[in-house]
């Protein structure tokens, strides 16, 4: 995997063994999993998995231009107004380290 999203696969697969654990470890224990139960999980799982290949191809995408180009690189507006908003490069940085989560709470954390 390229570098512009080289860590991100592994997050992704980490997240996505966590939450369908925590959706499936009652039903697996107890024998009663369905196939509903089972599509359940994957329709959670597939916006965080959508939206990570979608930034990372469009990562790879940007890097491609800008190596593409053999001029000095300049930062479009859009991006210099952005980071002028306070706390954005937090923001950007934990969705760029973590990815996008969905929180998935399990019935047992209820109570």
């Amino acid at each position: 995997m390229h570098v512009a999203g080289g860590r991100s696969g592994i997050n992704l697969a980490i997240q996505d063994a966590v939450a369908t654990a925590n959706l499936l470890a009652d039903a697996l224990r107890e024998r009663r999993t369905t196939e509903e139960l089972l599509q359940f999980v994957q329709r959670r799982r597939e916006f965080p998995t959508r939206m990570t290949q979608a930034a990372q191809a469009n990562a790879h995408k940007v890097f491609a231009q800008l190596f593409r180009n053999s001029g000095p690189v300049r930062a479009p507006w859009q991006l210099k107004a952005a980071v002028r908003i306070p706390g954005i490069t937090h923001v950007m940085g934990r969705v760029v380290g973590i990815g996008v989560r969905l929180l998935v709470r399990c019935p047992r954390d209820h109570g």
